[in-house]
């Protein structure tokens, strides 16, 4: 099994059949089939990585290619590789073996939308070999379509919208299916419903209603109600129809071109389903599957890049972004993706020139700088970063710049450029006063500093009682508290972050300090030793400076020699 729950249980083997049968089915193939390849292969699969786990399935498959519940893991793997003719070929065997398998029949109905072959769609619903309820009805409707039957195929998404479950997205594809076939004012009022009889107004529905407004002759209401539904962050796409239309053009309906693409609009519909329900299996399948109908739908794209990073598969993810065609509103947007996973998997310096291309081409675009800044910053350039952070602040509105200075604040820091460390912080304390990690940050540098201890203190106070249970704050205010000379209060603080924090080796270690003030002088070694063990281990943080881990040896040979008192090294 690649994946117990839903996609297992309802996708691969149909309703009915739980996760101890499929357990049990699981165990007889690893007897009946080629058992190195079948249990690397389901290695493979448990963990997610499909490119693993798809030549070993196979393998495992030709040794027994009646073995339903194996047939059924490695058409999973099949999808999740990218693999789409292995997919097709297997499904389509599944299917003519007469297997009761959902996900095969949902396969195959994707070949037969690619194919344009809604003739044998047809045949596949006719004899019973369902996809589920919610694809069967909606592959009604553009099959119908398919074949030129318009009346037959509002009719059939009328059959969805009168059964509840259905209701909201049967109404959709309604509207989608007469704005296609050029009935703007019925895909008008299909689309426009209010959300309680009707579509809710999601990112999906309201381009595809701009459009269906725009061929109407109403540019003003279509951008009015983009306007209205993205606030903030407009997505490219949605930024690309808004200028059109405020250039005065009437944009064509494309949401939905051919039959094909009104499929694919059905199987991103149950990938965003079951992300919503937290199922991120089912949703890379769907997903993956939409972008086999129709490559250019940028949404679905995204979706089985995020998915396939958020699994551990880097190389697809990479690839999921590079299927973004470069001539797509969304190619920015792709190549900041590709930019992003490179990054979060410590391949920041080939990260790094996305980036620059970005910025060359779109200098004014404040997050672009932003992020250069942040992996400038992680490739220990700090002066660099400061630069960028500097041209960000410049480019955002005064209002929105807090993140930006504290960022840049973090980076003076790392330059040991302590004015300015203290000027970014006050700026964004400024705009964000109640803002718990500007609060915790300055409260801690003054009063490490000897400056302004009651200001700093009080920080501090405020910090902890928006986030009672940030170890980081507890250790913050466990710490003043230590440099105040109060010790008593000192071990009860950092106790408790120790608590909240167990692995942090600077908590670790001002506990120890604590102790060894107030006399528990084993216990103060102890924790010296357990700070030592995490900050050089193999998960200790990177960026530890070699004097902070001498400072801490040094400690437990010789104790804490004298007491750090506010103003003073950190010991």
């Amino acid at each position: 099994m690649i994946k117990a729950g839903f996609a297992a249980t309802v996708l691969a083997f149909g309703p009915g059949i739980g996760a101890n049968a499929q357990q049990a089915a699981a165990d007889e193939v690893a007897v009946a089939v080629d058992r190195g390849a079948y249990l690397a292969g389901r290695f493979a699969a448990m963990h997610e990585d499909f490119l693993g786990a798809a030549p070993y399935l196979a393998r495992a498959l030709e040794a027994d290619p009646t073995n339903a519940p194996l047939a059924s893991d490695a058409l999973s793997a099949f999808i999740g590789a990218d693999n789409r003719d292995a997919a097709f070929a297997l499904a389509q065997a599944i299917t003519g073996a007469t297997r009761t398998s959902q996900l095969a029949n949902t396969v195959t109905l994707a070949s037969a939308a690619i194919d344009g072959n809604w003739r044998g769609m047809f045949e596949q619903l006719e004899a019973g070999r369902s996809a589920g309820p919610l694809i069967d009805g909606l592959a009604r409707g553009w099959g119908h379509l398919g074949l030129g039957e318009t009346a037959d195929a509002i009719s059939a998404f009328d059959e969805m919208v009168e059964n509840p479950p259905s209701r909201v997205i049967g109404q959709f594809h309604k509207g989608l299916a007469l704005a296609m076939v050029g009935d703007f004012e019925g895909a008008d009022a299909a689309l426009s419903q209010p959300a309680a009889d009707g579509v809710p107004m999601t990112g999906p529905a309201v381009l595809a209603l701009a459009e269906v407004r725009s061929q109407l002759g109403d540019n003003p209401g279509a951008i009015a109600l983009i306007d209205g539904f993205f606030t903030s962050n407009m997505p490219p796409e949605a930024q690309a129809l808004r200028d059109r239309l405020e250039a005065g053009d009437a944009i064509p309906f494309t949401r939905v071109r051919s039959p094909a693409q009104g499929m694919a609009e059905a199987y991103y519909a149950v990938a965003q389903i079951a992300a919503q329900g937290d199922d991120a299996f089912v949703s890379l399948l769907y997903a993956r599957l939409t972008t086999w109908i129709d490559p250019v739908n940028d949404g679905a794209q995204f979706s089985t890049a995020r998915l396939l990073a958020d699994m551990g598969n880097m190389v697809l993810a990479e690839q999921a972004y590079a299927a973004v065609a470069a001539d797509s509103p969304s190619s920015d947007a792709a190549q900041m993706g590709r930019a992003m996973l490179l990054a979060d998997n410590a391949r920041t310096d080939e990260a790094l020139p996305l980036v620059e291309d970005l910025i060359a081409a779109q200098p004014e675009n404040a997050g672009y700088h932003a992020v250069l800044a942040a992996m400038l910053r992680d490739l220990d350039r700090p002066a660099d970063s400061v630069t960028a952070y500097s041209a960000a602040i410049e480019r955002t509105p005064p209002a929105n710049r807090w993140p930006l200075y504290f960022s840049r604040a973090v980076t003076h820091h790392a330059l040991r450029d302590m004015p300015s460390t203290e000027a970014d912080l006050r700026a964004a304390l400024e705009q964000a006063p109640d803002q718990p990690i500007i609060l915790n940050y300055l409260g801690y540098l003054l009063i490490d500093r000897n400056e302004k201890l009651d200001e700093g203190l009080d920080m501090i106070e405020r910090a902890i009682a928006a986030t009672p249970d940030n170890g980081a704050v507890v250790d913050s205010l466990g710490w003043a508290y230590f440099r105040l000379g109060r010790y008593a209060d000192a071990v009860v603080q950092l106790e408790r972050a120790v608590l909240l924090e167990p692995v942090e080796y600077e908590i670790n270690d001002h506990l120890g300090d604590a102790y060894w003030m107030v006399g528990r002088k084993r216990e103060a070694r102890f924790q010296w030793q357990r700070a030592l063990s995490f900050a050089t281990g193999p998960n200790a943080p990177e960026g530890i400076e070699p004097e902070v881990i001498e400072a801490i040896r040094a400690k437990l040979a010789d104790g804490l020699t004298a007491p750090a008192t506010a103003g003073e090294s950190d010991g």
